[in-house]
């Protein structure tokens, strides 16, 4: 269940990020699973409540567990459905941050672990994104500055565990990182196109061997299969987040048929494009 949070302006330290949504998972299967997707314009945090699990971030597969905080920064790809099940969570949408020596909207250096085991903090960060969600349902008139307040002290306690955790991790990318990474940025930003593996070949001069050995060593996933996942992702997100007629979305998404999409769709997803967006609407049941 996610809600959204009205913004609120404060007089006093006007650089404070926005709390922009929060939302929580119990671990059952109320909502159908999210394919690789991203958040362009706001970071996104998540903490583990309870069960082990397998989130893939990036291009890496992490273990994951009660007590961990997991954090995106805008435009990292993940899967929060990869491991197969639901996992309980707690999250929150932040926009509006103004890091030091980090891009904006940015909460970790590029090369650091997205995954935190927060420790003997766990309490204490789940005490007060629950207070967060809680005062985000209740509707009362002052709702939004309550959260947005509470979300105050929420983010002193995230830049302490942070800036704790963080240190010197940093490493180097291999070759084959190096090459996934161009690649994807290149999908990422013609969805709406078709290529095929030896065209993209040409485009970074490589062999089609090359490119296919080298991106399923560094991501897990063959060219295609990341394709498929990312115009899926997207797809979710525009139905979610538009009001869009679905044909549109699937051209949008590099699909010119629409029965091909609601097909690839329907099997990556569950259920057809309609009655995913119905779902979210709360118009129909899963």
């Amino acid at each position: 269940m996610q809600f959204f949070v009205d913004a609120v302006s404060f007089q006093a330290e006007k650089e404070c990020p926005q709390l922009v949504y929060v939302s929580k998972l119990e671990g059952r299967s109320n909502l159908p699973p999210r394919r690789l997707h991203s958040h362009r314009d706001l970071a996104e945090i998540v903490l583990i409540l309870d069960k082990p699990g397998i989130c893939q971030i990036g291009n890496q597969i992490y273990p994951v567990q009660k007590g961990d905080l997991l954090v995106y920064n805008p435009g990292v790809l993940h899967d929060e459905a990869y491991s197969g099940q639901q996992l309980p969570l707690l999250c929150c949408g932040i926009r509006g941050i103004h890091q030091k020596d980090l891009e904006f909207n940015h909460l970790l250096p590029e090369n650091a672990r997205p995954v935190i085991a927060v420790g003997d903090n766990f309490s204490r960060l789940q005490r007060l994104m629950q207070m967060i969600f809680d005062e985000s349902q209740s509707g009362s008139q002052y709702s939004s500055q309550i959260c947005q307040e509470l979300f105050r002290a929420l983010w002193y306690a995230l830049i302490e565990q942070i800036d704790a955790a963080c240190g010197d991790n940093g490493k180097s990318m291999g070759q084959h990182e190096r090459l996934s990474d161009r690649v994807k940025e290149f999908l990422d930003s013609h969805l709406a196109e078709s290529y095929s593996l030896k065209e993209l070949a040409d485009e970074f001069g490589v062999s089609v061997s090359y490119l296919s050995h080298s991106f399923k060593r560094a991501t897990g996933h063959s060219v295609m299969q990341y394709m498929t996942q990312r115009r899926i992702g997207e797809a979710q997100t525009l139905l979610v987040t538009t009001t869009r007629p679905i044909k549109q979305i699937a051209q949008l998404v590099g699909y010119m048929d629409l029965s091909y999409f609601t097909r690839v769709f329907s099997h990556n997803v569950g259920m057809s494009p309609r009655k995913y967006r119905k779902v979210y609407e709360g118009k129909a049941q899963i």
